[in-house]
């Protein structure tokens, strides 16, 4: 009556591995569940379902075992067989399906490809919402992924599973997180666009001597990235890989390299210089397309078409996957030209924060005087001004405010004239209304810490929360204040 036919998997030499159950407790298992050991040919609880007889509804095809069609593993194994070639040596599943899911999928792979177990078995995190309860169909709290291939897109989110797949934890997943995914897959396209409009393109590495710092900086940093993504997907960390990639290509490459580029293509005409930078904007972006196109397959497949304009390979899907022979050639990194950029990313970042302390418009340029040479600076001179705004000083020029910054080879300090950048009625009235602002957040927060009864209630965790903002609202109160007495 019941024709189905049963493999004895179970007796294979590592069942029991992904689990680190014993026979007796997976045998156990099957028959709380209520599992009969002789139904259809079944001599063991443990053994699989080979194949399942017809069933009234149920796709069948013919077979020696008469008809039915394979057991869900059989047919998965088969599948992925199909697929990807009788050579796959790699399973993937959720830690909460080591048993029985996993323990038979490599129980059949062992069985149909003659090896000891499977060669690799990824154990993915489960899923759950931001509220820290796993994704269920009875709870009614999962998330569809159509809606979000919908909302955010396919590679949103897979991006989004990929980053947060950090191994032995859950994986909260919220909209936020897809959108944070769809915000980098528009950074990535806009970066490209920037590209194509500036004349980036694919072609011969230039000698490291004739590029500048930031360039040897940037294929340098490549490189480095390179080796460590292949590194993080050889251990199938998913998720540091794609972090990685994701700081990489929109802290350093976009949110510098991409204004440093700006400083060094000409808007008219050609140099030596800006036919470097053209050349290494696009082999660093093209690098970062196809290292993140395991994750991202759709966008990157365009903006790598675009960005090579078909002349590399069909599709990046069989270009060839980076070597340092598309980063910086296998070049010892310039060590120097890396203290020299990070030197200028926090000068600028300095000035930039300074220059708003000063009530000074980020569009609007200032008069500054420092001494890039004694920082060993000198290189990065236009540079710097140009992305802090900071004009070279006039004959008659006069501070009237400074700020000393802390590089590696010095303190540097800068002085700048904003007596003509900055309106000082309007902007000590925004000072007062900010200052009101500080002293309310500081009184609030100090009644808090104040009150016994709430410390005595309260978890530690918000207090401290609290004294964060107590320390933070104090700070703001001195620098007003001081900025204050600056304008009298």
């Amino acid at each position: 009556d019941f024709p189905d036919v049963y493999a004895s998997v179970g007796a294979t030499a590592q069942f029991g591995y992904e689990s680190n159950y014993d026979r007796d407790t997976m045998k156990k298992f099957f028959a709380e569940r209520g599992g009969d050991p002789d139904r259809g040919g079944k001599k063991d609880p443990l053994d699989a379902l080979l194949w399942r007889a017809a069933r009234e509804g149920e796709p069948s095809w013919e077979s020696p075992f008469g008809a039915g069609r394979p057991g869900w593993h059989v047919e998965c194994s088969a599948i992925a067989t199909n697929r990807l070639g009788s050579s796959f040596l790699i399973q993937g599943g959720g830690s909460d399906l080591k048993f029985p899911h996993h323990e038979y999928s490599a129980a059949h792979a062992e069985a149909g490809h003659g090896v000891d177990r499977m060669a690799q078995f990824y154990v993915h995190a489960g899923m759950i919402g931001l509220e820290g309860t796993k994704m269920s169909k009875s709870l009614g709290n999962g998330i569809d992924p159509m809606d979000w291939v919908r909302d955010y897109g396919a590679d949103a989110l897979r991006f989004t599973l990929a980053r947060g797949a950090n191994p032995g934890t859950d994986l909260p997943l919220g909209s936020d997180a897809a959108a944070s995914a769809r915000n980098f897959a528009t950074k990535l396209f806009n970066a490209t666009k920037f590209a194509l409009m500036n004349g980036a393109g694919i072609d011969t590495l230039p000698n490291r001597d004739e590029l500048t710092d930031a360039d040897r900086w940037i294929l340098d940093r490549a490189e480095d990235v390179r080796v460590r993504v292949d590194a993080y997907l050889d251990d199938y960390q998913f998720a540091r890989a794609n972090e990685l990639l994701y700081h990489f290509a929109w802290d350093e490459l976009c949110d510098w390299y991409l204004e440093i580029a700006k400083t060094q293509i000409p808007r008219d005409g050609e140099s030596v210089t800006g036919r470097n930078t053209q050349i290494v904007l696009g082999r660093v972006l093209d690098v970062v397309l196809r290292l993140l196109h395991p994750t991202m397959p759709f966008v990157t497949e365009v903006l790598w078409q675009a960005l090579t304009d078909g002349q590399q390979a069909e599709s990046i899907m069989i270009a060839p996957w980076p070597t340092a022979a598309d980063t910086n050639g296998g070049a010892t990194a310039d060590e120097v030209a890396l203290r020299r950029i990070e030197d200028s990313e926090k000068l600028i970042t300095e000035l930039r924060r300074f220059r708003a302390d000063q009530g000074v418009k980020p569009s609007q340029k200032v008069p500054g005087r420092l001494d890039f040479a004694a920082v060993d600076l000198g290189n990065q001179e236009d540079l710097v001004r140009n992305l802090a705004n900071i004009t070279a000083p006039e004959a008659d020029f006069t501070a009237s405010a400074s700020i000393e910054v802390r590089l590696s080879q010095g303190t540097v300090e800068v002085s700048l004239d904003t007596s003509d950048a900055i309106d000082v009625e309007a902007e000590r009235k925004r000072l007062e209304k900010d200052l009101a602002k500080a002293e309310k957040e500081l009184q609030q927060t100090g009644a808090k810490l104040g009150n016994e009864a709430f410390l005595s209630k309260a978890p530690d965790h918000v207090v401290a929360k609290i004294r964060e903002r107590q320390t933070i609202a104090q700070e703001e109160v001195e620098r007003i204040n001081t900025r204050l007495e600056a304008l009298k």
